[in-house]
């Protein structure tokens, strides 16, 4: 699948091997619909994937940018979701480009799963769905270069 051009990794049939409860690190997302601009989606199909959760008072336009910036090539997509509302996203999406997805988990099932700070926190998801890594805080020089690549790679 392509977006301005960027290809994008298939996803791999959901694990049935995960090390962890859903929800958790090691587990699989939550399995909640989430709001998006063409429709509804299934937090399963956000795979591989770099999941930036964000809080209503987040101002994270330059973080969101650094991450999209950094996982643009790596074949993984990158999604924006909010806790309330469409504007806060979209605006988000659509002043970093980079084929940015934003969505809205209006029951905050995601934010309940990974209890997110103040502001933001990125999740790593696997190809097979598997959540590898929840960081809360995003820092605006963060490093993904060498943590993307196991986004790709299916145990």
């Amino acid at each position: 699948m392509t977006r301005a051009g960027q290809q994008y990794a298939a996803a791999a049939p959901l694990s049935d091997q995960a090390t962890a409860a859903d929800g958790r690190i090691g587990g699989l997302l939550p399995d909640v619909t989430l709001r998006g601009r063409t429709g509804d989606r299934n937090s399963r199909e956000l795979r591989p994937a770099v999941v930036m959760l964000v809080q209503n008072a987040c101002d994270c336009l330059r973080r969101l940018r650094r991450v999209a910036t950094e996982a643009h090539g790596s074949k993984s997509r990158v999604y924006v979701v909010g806790i309330s509302g469409r504007e806060q996203v979209d605006k988000l999406a659509s002043f970093v480009g980079y084929g940015v997805v934003p969505l809205v988990d209006e029951h905050r099932a995601l934010d309940r799963n990974y209890q997110p700070g103040a502001d933001a926190m990125l999740l790593l998801v696997r190809r097979d769905g598997v959540v590898v890594e929840a960081a809360n805080g995003v820092a605006p020089d963060i490093d993904l270069a060498s943590r993307l690549p196991a986004l790709l790679k299916v145990p």
